[in-house]
């Protein structure tokens, strides 16, 4: 099983957020893709309130904003809909509102949108249907991951990132995990097939430190860091790339191996119901 690339991968080495999140757009020409664009949905790792690297650094989502900004007349939007805290809590506690609100910047809970699209794809092996916020359904969306091991998913990075676009109140409670309908059958299915609802535009990858053996408290951060910045138009590329670094081979990381699938079968055809 191999997979070509259908979009280089750039690296950096991490100095600071500003500088090397600069160095790596500019490697990815990002203000060529940003052109026309309409609103941009920058999608980070907050999946509890603990600070980085179990979540993303909001020195790499302003860095990403300012580049936005920039560069675009682009509406920016923050979202998340972390899997284990509210979104605000994380945002206050890890510094978004302050950071970013004197920007302009919209921070999204997207747990709270109240206006749900259903997508539906029969070809699909698990979602044959998704509900998702309407705001994250259009836009040029950027995964804002961290650099992680998952303790279920061996990894999480820019693919897996995704299933914190999920509602809650649509995907909670088989568990107290928010998004715990998600993990009840097959995550690794689950992950794919929400990225392939809503395919994502741009991943990076947040490794400046990088977390092993867990992707929540009981990660241990690496020693020593990472120091890098990933990025790709294309996310499986970026997500293979990220995996390496981690020690991993994407072959063993069966979200990956599912999105794979997906895309290689042409299974990305989606239609929308309101």
């Amino acid at each position: 099983m191999t997979y070509q690339y259908e979009e280089p991968v750039y690296t950096t080495k991490f100095k600071d957020y500003e500088q090397s999140t600069l160095e790596l757009l500019q490697k990815l020409n990002l203000k060529e893709h940003l052109k026309g664009q309409k609103k941009i949905i920058i999608k980070p790792n907050l999946v509890s309130c603990a600070p980085p690297p179990v979540t993303t650094d909001v020195g790499l989502v302003e860095a990403l904003c300012r580049y936005c900004l920039e560069h675009s007349d682009a509406r920016v939007i923050v979202a998340e809909g972390p899997a284990g805290c509210d979104a605000v809590e994380s945002f206050e506690k890890l510094r978004f509102f302050e950071r970013l609100k004197p920007l302009g910047i919209d921070l999204v809970d997207l747990d709270s949108e109240e206006e749900i699209v259903k997508l539906q794809n029969r070809n699909l092996p698990l979602f044959k249907e998704v509900l998702l916020p309407k705001i994250i359904t259009d836009g040029f969306l950027i995964s804002a991951a961290v650099l992680k091991d998952h303790t279920f998913c061996t990894t999480t990075l820019s693919i897996k990132n995704l299933i914190g676009i999920l509602p809650a109140k649509h995907y909670k409670g088989w568990w107290r995990f928010r998004k715990s309908k998600a993990h009840r059958h097959n995550i690794h299915q689950a992950a794919a097939d929400v990225a392939t609802y809503r395919p994502i535009n741009l991943a990076i990858i947040d490794g400046a430190i990088g977390l092993k053996k867990g992707h929540l408290f009981g990660g241990r951060p690496c020693s020593p860091p990472k120091n890098i910045l990933v990025g790709s138009y294309d996310p499986l590329a970026a997500d293979i790339e990220g995996a390496k670094i981690l020690g991993h081979n994407f072959l063993k990381v069966k979200h990956l191996r599912c999105y794979f699938n997906n895309i290689k079968q042409n299974k990305a055809k989606v239609t929308a119901q309101p």
